[in-house]
């Protein structure tokens, strides 16, 4: 189909190799402390990277190119980008203080209801977020 393969799709692919690579690879599980935090940090990483370009890398999905919308989404996948990074803080915390099994129910539990959060304030927050920002005249140039 010609379709390129978007940069949110090729992390998540790498990721999946990545990890499923070491934990085939491993004998014992000692990702299981610290590949949360290393994928949110990449994450976070991919993110920052991914605010720069021609499109954003949440503009990607299907949004037109114009100024105006590229600039919101440079911004919004900033937003997103702090999200994974105090996830990634949290995590790393969390792992430092709790013994391994609470840690991980801690991440499950938290990270679900966080990135839900998210997912439901882009989803029906967002248009009202580009127009509040339009209508501020930040995008003017």
């Amino acid at each position: 189909m010609h379709v390129a393969f978007t940069r949110i799709y090729v992390l998540s692919a790498v990721l999946t190799v990545v990890f499923g690579t070491v934990d085939l690879c491993s004998t014992s599980p000692f990702m299981l402390r610290c590949e949360a935090v290393i994928t949110n940090l990449a994450t976070g990483l991919a993110f920052v990277a991914g605010a720069r370009g021609n499109k954003p890398l949440l503009q990607e999905i299907a949004f037109p190119d114009r100024a105006d919308v590229r600039r919101f989404f440079q911004l919004f996948t900033l937003a997103w980008t702090c999200y994974f990074f105090l996830k990634t803080a949290g995590y790393a915390w969390i792992g430092a203080v709790l013994p391994l099994g609470q840690a991980i129910a801690l991440r499950s539990l938290l990270g679900s209801i966080s990135l839900l959060v998210m997912l439901v304030v882009s989803i029906t927050q967002g248009r009202r977020l580009f127009f509040l920002w339009v209508g501020s005249g930040c995008c003017r140039q």
